[in-house]
């Protein structure tokens, strides 16, 4: 996955064993306003941690049930997240901002 801004670009590959998160800070020179011409820079690693997300979610909900503290995220939160991911999905068919 890639994500590119006008100052830089992180690129995330979970395929890899080691570096699988690089930022790049990457320029693009234009000449006569209309030629680009990328200016590559050295990528700098980001170190990720060495797990597995969904056995850490598992071990987490499993403690909630345990322990009966509130999970990080619970019903509540997947409401919120619904609530963005509707009107993302409104903004785009309608082709214009939608107010959550």
């Amino acid at each position: 996955m890639a994500v590119i801004g006008d100052k830089k670009m992180a690129v995330f590959d979970d395929q890899k064993e080691n570096d699988k998160l690089v930022v790049y800070s990457h320029k693009i020179k234009w000449y006569r306003g209309k030629i680009p011409e990328a200016k590559k820079a050295e990528g700098q690693i980001i170190s990720v941690p060495k797990v597995e997300p969904l056995r850490q979610e598992c071990q987490h909900f499993l403690g909630c049930i345990k322990t009966r503290k509130k999970p990080k995220s619970d019903g509540q939160e997947a409401l919120n997240v619904l609530r963005v991911l509707t009107a993302c999905q409104k903004s785009l068919d309608a082709g214009k901002n939608i107010k959550i």
